[in-house]
């Protein structure tokens, strides 16, 4: 019975040691590669990342009221270079506009 027990933990070391190394090995990670995995799982940083963004859009919008604007409006008129009496007909050829009597 001592003889079996002893074979039986003996095999299960020699198993062990056979097959953990497969186990025990980790992948190692450097510290810019574990801040890198911290920053892309923290749902609270992301949360700050998006007040932060709220905060300058309203920094933005209040500091436009305190700018000066400036606007600009331009317009065209073209005349044409027919000439017309007061009645509303085209002088003869060869006359010009009469404008009084």
């Amino acid at each position: 019975m001592k003889r079996i027990a002893a074979t039986v933990v003996g095999g299960g070391i020699t198993l062990l040691f056979l097959f953990a190394p497969a186990f025990l090995y980790a992948v190692e990670y450097s510290l810019e590669d574990l801040c890198r995995i911290a920053l892309d799982r923290s749902e609270k940083l992301r949360a700050a990342e998006e007040n932060l963004v709220i905060a300058e859009t309203s920094r933005d919008k209040a500091l436009s009221y305190l700018l000066p604007t400036l606007t600009a409006k331009a317009g065209l008129k073209q005349y044409s270079e027919r000439k017309i009496h007061r009645n509303g007909n085209r002088p003869p050829a060869g006359k010009g506009l009469h404008l009084g009597n």
